[in-house]
């Protein structure tokens, strides 16, 4: 990638702050303290930019993300487009229950278990998440502003640990770093 490519986790949600599993549930929408962290988030991006920089936010489709995607766009001053390819991982019957369990259960079962309980496999998420990757276009500086299973699973995205609410982290074209 020519240009820097910003990984933004969405803000809390009304599910984040209730301990409830989301997944690809559509209408959670961000809170106070999760639109306060985008806000937050985009300051802190238009200190990693140059007044020259074309800068694209690229959002899952999620409402949490496209509201996040909002607010960073208007602080800086860019256009949004929404992606749905980076949606947040399937859950499948975890969604919408309490997501300790969910952390719990899905740390222990196999690949085999989990796709029986309509979780989406890993691969499927990484494949799709990277093709959306490769599609932004390299002539401009990115803000993707999704979830936080979504970059945990891509290239390096175990190392960088929990993604927190409004955390900004980079992908090079190869892994995901911590900024």
């Amino acid at each position: 990638m020519k240009q820097p490519v910003y990984l933004l986790r969405h803000g809390e949600s009304e599910w984040n702050a209730q301990g409830v599993t989301q997944g690809q549930t559509p209408h959670p929408r961000l809170t106070g303290a999760g639109r306060a962290q985008m806000v937050e988030a985009a300051d802190f991006l238009a200190l990693c930019l140059t007044s020259t920089d074309a800068v694209r936010v690229t959002s899952s489709d999620l409402t949490r993300a496209v509201e996040g995607g909002e607010v960073v766009a208007a602080r800086l001053g860019a256009s949004q487009l929404v992606d749905e390819r980076l949606r947040e991982r399937h859950f499948g019957l975890f969604q919408g229950t309490n997501h300790r369990r969910t952390v719990s259960w899905t740390g222990r079962a196999s690949a085999v278990a989990l796709a029986h309980g309509g979780v989406e496999r890993r691969p499927e998420v990484v494949r799709r998440t990277l093709a959306a990757l490769a599609d932004l276009d390299p002539a401009m500086t990115h803000v993707v502003v999704a979830h936080g299973e979504l970059f945990r699973l891509l290239p390096g995205g175990s190392a960088v640990g929990e993604v927190a609410n409004g955390q900004v982290l980079l992908w090079d074209g190869r892994s995901v770093q911590r900024l």
